[in-house]
């Protein structure tokens, strides 16, 4: 499934970053894709709890390491209060979580929803297919 309508997309189960700004003979070499995690993996997203600023987001464990190095730098300049604002919510890759994903990224301040719009997203997906895995 390729859906060009975000800066992530799902092809052959894994998810790819499509750069928007690709010229023609880029994207037909594909280098216009950068892999950003298996159909096993997990994405994920990080931002501010109370401004609903999205600060990262792509594969789990990228963002969990800017997370905790990010946390780490604010509380040691005295920030503390900042620190523990910064949330990370990860989930698995389907069409639907990419989709989501993909609307927080394009619209600020929804990700302050992400959490409750991925419970609505797993309720609707069967649970032998949630999360999905990809043979490799």
């Amino acid at each position: 499934m390729t859906d060009e309508s975000g800066p992530y997309v799902i092809e052959h189960g894994d998810v790819w970053a499509v750069s928007q700004g690709a010229t023609p003979g880029g994207r037909a070499l594909g280098l216009d894709r950068r892999h950003v995690c298996r159909g096993s993996e997990r994405l994920a997203a990080c931002f501010g709890a109370e401004s609903g600023t999205l600060h990262k987001h792509g594969g789990e464990a990228g963002v969990e390491a800017w997370a905790a190095e990010t946390r780490k730098r604010l509380a040691e300049a005295g920030f503390p209060e900042m620190a523990d604002e910064i949330v990370v919510v990860a989930f698995p890759p389907t069409p639907e979580t990419v989709a989501e994903l993909n609307a927080c990224v394009a619209t600020t301040g929804r990700v302050l929803h992400l959490a409750g719009r991925l419970e609505e997203i797993a309720e609707a997906i069967p649970r032998e297919e949630w999360p999905k895995v990809y043979p490799r």
